[in-house]
């Protein structure tokens, strides 16, 4: 009944976790500027539009790099530990979708969480292709789909807990169980057998045992006093 107990109450009570998700998606530069670019804005002629990053635009490379620099300014972001920011796979291959998730307590910590860390990550871009003086046009650029609106309860770490609350409970049952059982049978076996028998010192018969094959005189074999027979003490 305790173990039922505690499974329930991991199961209702327990503290909850909820994770909200929030997608972007990764917008390459466009290509060199046209001649009718060029007429529109001279100045495209000069600017540098030369960006490395959109150079080796791979969607996997980029999210893994920004990744790691906002790991790197966590605690400035006030973010937890508990965040996960990955490229989406879309058979077998990276797909220019990142995808951000974020866990708290309660829905609502997890919303502003996730929604803090796609600010986190668009920001960390920017600074990241800012270094290298390019112009506008070349920037990769980041558009929201998800806003993390929608935090849903994680319900895979409660019915772990509540599995691990049982087992251990269950184990804990068998063992009382066995114990009781084994405490039964010693004293039953001991009502059996009675009080031992007292330990004295050995008899001369358990000493000299009688010869192989020899047979112990019974009552009959007894030599009977010869009642004509006078007796020493007549």
């Amino acid at each position: 009944m305790l173990v039922i107990s505690a499974g329930i109450y991991v199961a209702v009570v327990a503290e909850r976790t909820y994770e909200a998700r929030s997608d972007l998606v990764l917008i390459a530069p466009p290509g060199p500027p046209t001649e009718a670019e060029l007429e529109r804005d001279p100045d495209l002629a000069s600017a540098t539009i030369d960006n490395p990053y959109a150079r080796v635009f791979d969607p996997a490379v980029i999210t893994e790099i920004v990744a790691r620099a906002v790991a790197a300014r966590r605690l400035d972001w006030n973010l937890p530990s508990d965040y996960r920011i990955d490229a989406a796979r879309r058979y077998g291959s990276a797909a220019p979708l990142v995808e951000i998730a974020a866990r708290a307590d309660t829905p609502e910590l997890a919303t502003v969480r996730a929604r803090t860390l796609s600010d986190a990550f668009v920001a960390t871009l920017d600074d990241l292709q800012s270094v290298e003086d390019v112009h506008p046009r070349a920037l990769i650029t980041t558009r929201l789909v998800d806003d993390a609106s929608d935090p849903e309860e994680l319900l895979t770490r409660r019915l772990r807990a509540v599995v691990i609350v049982l087992a251990g409970g269950a184990l804990l049952v068998m063992v009382a169980i066995g114990i009781v059982q084994v405490a039964g049978t010693s004293r039953t076996a001991t009502r059996h057998e009675g009080p031992g028998r007292p330990m004295g010192p050995p008899t001369p018969q358990s000493l000299d045992p009688a010869p192989t094959g020899a047979v112990a005189p019974t009552a009959r074999d007894a030599k009977v006093p010869d009642s004509s027979t006078p007796s020493a003490l007549g």
